[in-house]
C-alpha cells in the first residue's frame, strides 16, 4: 500500500523500491513548485506544477500527479477560473483512484461539490458530496464527513427544505460529537440554529447558537464566533429582546475590533443603533 508523507522528499514507492534518478528529479520538480507556492509566487508555481505534472505523467508518478493537480485546481479556484479548477480536481481524483489514494480522491470530490454548489448545479454538487462521504468513510476521515454533511444540508437550506437540511446538520453533529471535533460541532450547531430560526423555533435556535459559540470559541476562529454572536443578536432583536440583542452585538463588535474587520464593525454598530432608536 502506498505511503504518502506530507514532506515530498519522503514519498515512498508502492513496492518500496530503491529511489531512482527519475524519482529524485520528480521530487525536486515538485518541491520547487511547492516552494514557489509557499512564498506567494502563484503564477510561477502554477507553471512549475504543470512542468511537474508532465514529467509525472511520463514517468507514471501517480502520487505527484494527483498532488500537483490538486494544487493547480486550488490556484484556478482562487482565481475564479472554475471550469479549469473542475478539470484539475476531476483529473486529480482519477489519478488518486489509480493510486488507491482515497483521501485525495475525497478532497477532490469535496472541492468539486463546493464549486458546483456555487454555480447552482446543486444536483451535481450533491453527487460529489456523497462520493466524498463514501471515500471518507473508508479512511475514517470523520472531520471531512462532517463538512460534507453540512454541505449537503446547506443545499437543502438554500432550497427552503429546512427539515431535510436539519437532518444532515444533525448527522454532522452526531459524528462531530463522537470525535470531539469542536469546529465540526460549532458548524453543525450554528447551521441547525439558523434552520430552527427559519422554522420559527427561536428558543431552540438560540440554544443551538449558544452551544455553537461555546465550541467555536475553542477553535480560535474569531471571525466565525463574531458571525454567530451577530446572528444570535438578530434573533433577539426580532423578538424585541433589545437589551439581550445589544449584549450579543457588543460581543460581536469587540471581536470585529480585535480582527480589525471595519466592514463588519460598521454593520454591527448599525444594528446596535437600530435597536436603540
Amino acid at each position: 500500500e502506498t505511503t504518502v508523507n506530507q514532506s515530498s522528499e519522503k514519498i515512498q514507492t508502492e513496492e518500496q523500491k530503491p529511489v531512482t534518478k527519475t524519482d529524485i528529479k520528480l521530487l525536486k520538480l515538485y518541491k520547487n513548485a511547492e516552494d514557489l507556492f509557499e512564498i506567494g509566487e502563484i503564477e510561477k508555481s502554477f507553471q512549475s506544477y504543470e512542468k511537474t505534472l508532465k514529467y509525472a505523467q511520463e514517468t507514471d508518478g501517480k502520487t505527484i500527479q494527483s498532488k500537483s493537480l490538486m494544487r493547480m485546481g486550488y490556484i484556478c479556484d482562487s482565481k475564479n477560473l472554475l471550469s479549469n479548477a473542475l478539470v484539475c480536481y476531476n483529473t486529480a481524483s482519477v489519478a488518486a483512484k489509480a493510486n488507491n489514494d482515497m483521501q485525495t480522491q475525497s478532497q477532490a470530490h469535496y472541492n468539486m461539490a463546493i464549486i458546483y454548489d456555487e454555480i447552482g448545479k446543486t444536483d451535481v454538487a450533491q453527487e460529489h458530496y456523497f462520493e466524498a462521504l463514501g471515500l471518507d468513510g473508508e479512511v475514517e476521515n470523520i472531520s471531512q464527513q462532517v463538512l460534507g454533511l453540512n454541505g449537503i444540508g446547506n443545499i437543502f437550506f438554500d432550497k427552503y427544505d429546512y427539515k431535510s437540511a436539519l437532518t444532515f446538520y444533525q448527522l454532522g453533529y452526531e459524528l462531530a460529537k463522537d470525535t470531539d471535533d469542536s469546529a465540526g460541532l460549532a458548524m453543525s450547531l450554528g447551521n441547525s440554529g439558523k434552520t430552527f430560526n427559519k422554522l420559527g423555533l427561536s428558543e431552540k435556535a438560540l440554544k443551538h447558537y449558544k452551544n455553537a459559540i461555546k465550541f467555536n470559541s475553542k477553535t480560535g476562529d474569531i471571525s466565525k464566533t463574531m458571525e454567530l454572536y451577530t446572528e444570535a443578536g438578530d434573533i433577539m432583536a426580532n423578538l424585541n429582546q433589545n437589551k439581550k440583542a445589544e449584549i450579543l452585538y457588543n460581543k460581536a463588535s469587540a471581536l470585529a475590533k480585535k480582527e480589525q474587520n471595519n466592514e463588519m464593525l460598521f454593520e454591527i454598530q448599525g444594528k446596535i443603533k437600530n435597536i436603540k432608536n
